[in-house]
Order: structure tokens, then C-alpha cells, then sequence
């Protein structure tokens, strides 16, 4: 994945300076078509909760609750690339895909299960309906992405949603507040949180981003050295530390991490 990050304004600064240094997702998105000469475009993106459709529809099939990227649209943006096999460029998925077509299927048809219609039989439907929302003809070379749609929504694994990420290219970024921009809308459909030790729920945004709110605070009055830490839980944390390829040398690629795991062997080998 490549995350682009719009920068968070600190510090005293007149109005002119606030203008000079301010991007916006927009900008960046903008920015972005121009620099790669409009190979991804801002007709590509789409806003972080736009995903919802999918999580409904995964939701009513299984009967349980799924975590839902709900947050407010002006948070962030995402899109995918895919490279093709035979050109080696990448082709936006919105370039073959019918994205808002396929994106009022899933709505449809979560609340057609909600209101009592055989899950099976309307999954089916909906993997049966999958290729028609995919221009075969500007699919890129080697991908299937109806295949690899519905064996998400059948499977609902790692492995399946693996291939989905070993096959394309995540391209996100998301906007942190700061105190020239505090949208209290924003933050009350803040999707990332923090739960501190008295046992507050405070969003992203407001716990760090502007830090002596919330989080200057609550470390001065719960944090322990690493020493205390150790003594009390009777560990040294340097145990429990990851150790990527680097650390951990060649011949011992199964405990790197997802870039040598055998999820990723596993999804790699699904989509061939």
C-alpha cells in the first residue's frame, strides 16, 4: 500500500502561512493526476466509507457483526491499481469496473437478506451478477476480478482477500486535524480510538493530533518506565519486539512476517 499524508499545521501561524503550507485530500488527489500525467485520476478515488455496501452485504450473509468503516467522507480516500501483465502499467480499478454499479448491488441485496430472502440464493445472485460490472475488454492482462470478488464474498478469509492485496495496489491517504481545521463532525464518526486506562473512548484525532487535549495528560498520569513495566510483568519487552526479514536473516522467512508468510504463499497461489 502507499499512504499519502496530508500534513497537520502546528504551532502559531498567521492566516497567509495557513494558506501556503494547507493541503487538502482534493489537492492531493489533484496532484496526483497530474504527476503521474493522468494515469490515476480523481474520477478514481472514492471516500473511505464508501467500502460500507460490502461490509453490509458480508454482514447480512454471515449474520454477524463486522467492523464498518463508517467515518465521516471528508477523513480520507482511497482507490486500488492493478498492474497489467502484458503492458506492466497500472490500470486504476475504476478504469474496468463499475464501481457505484456494483457498490448499489451489494446495498440492494444486504437489505433483501435483512428482510427475510434466502441468504444462499441472493449471494449467488450477486457473485452471478459480479462480471457484468467488469469491462473485460480494459481488465487488465492476468487479473479476474469478478472471480476474485466473489470468492471474497463466499470464503470471507484472509487467504481470499490476500489475493485481492497481492494482486493490486492500495492507494490511500487520510487527513488529520489539527487545530485550524477541528471538525467536531469529524470526530464523532471517528472510526480509530483510543481507550484510555480510566476507560475513555477518544477519537484519533483529538487524542493526538492535538495532544495536550487528551494524551499529554493521560501519559504523565498512567505511563511507567520500561524498567517498572518489566518488573511488574516479569518480561523483558524486548522479547516481545517483531523481527522482520532483516533482523531475523534469509532462512527464516515463514516467521518475517506477511511479506514471506504462508498467507501470503496461500493468496499468491489463489490467484493463479
Amino acid at each position: 500500500a502507499v499512504n499519502f499524508q496530508p500534513v497537520s499545521l502546528t504551532g502559531r501561524m498567521g492566516k497567509s502561512e495557513r494558506e501556503k503550507y494547507r493541503i487538502t485530500v482534493p489537492d492531493c488527489v489533484q496532484r496526483i493526476e497530474e504527476q503521474t500525467n493522468g494515469e490515476v485520476t480523481i474520477d478514481d478515488w472514492f471516500p473511505v466509507p464508501s467500502c460500507m455496501p460490502l461490509t453490509n452485504v458480508i454482514e447480512a450473509f454471515s449474520s454477524k457483526p463486522k467492523y464498518e468503516l463508517s467515518i465521516h467522507f471528508a477523513c480520507g480516500a482511497g482507490t486500488y491499481i492493478f498492474e497489467d501483465a502484458d503492458t506492466k502499467k497500472f490500470v486504476p480499478l475504476t478504469k474496468f469496473c463499475d464501481i457505484q454499479g456494483m457498490l448499489e448491488l451489494f446495498e440492494d441485496k444486504a437489505e433483501e437478506i435483512r428482510s427475510g430472502k434466502n441468504k444462499y440464493f441472493t449471494m449467488l445472485e450477486v457473485v452471478r451478477k459480479l462480471k457484468g460490472f467488469v469491462d473485460t475488454k480494459k481488465q487488465p492482462a492476468g487479473l479476474d476480478l469478478a472471480k476474485m470478488f466473489g470468492n471474497i464474498l463466499m470464503k470471507r478469509s484472509f487467504d481470499s482477500v490476500g489475493s485481492w492485496h497481492v494482486k493490486g495496489l492500495f492507494l490511500g491517504m487520510m487527513h488529520f486535524q489539527d487545530k485550524y481545521n477541528e471538525d467536531l463532525e469529524r470526530l464523532q464518526r471517528c472510526d480509530i480510538h483510543y481507550l484510555t486506562p480510566d476507560l475513555r473512548i477518544v477519537p484519533f484525532c483529538a487524542f493526538n493530533v492535538i495532544p495536550e487535549w487528551y494524551r499529554d495528560r493521560i501519559q504523565k498520569k498512567y505511563s511507567i518506565t520500561v524498567e517498572e513495566w518489566e518488573e511488574r510483568e516479569g518480561v523483558k519487552l524486548e522479547d516481545g519486539l517483531y523481527r522482520g526479514l532483516m533482523r531475523r536473516g534469509a532462512g527464516d522467512e515463514l516467521a518475517a512476517g506477511c511479506a514471506k508468510s504462508q498467507m501470503f504463499h496461500d493468496a499468491a497461489q489463489a490467484t493463479m
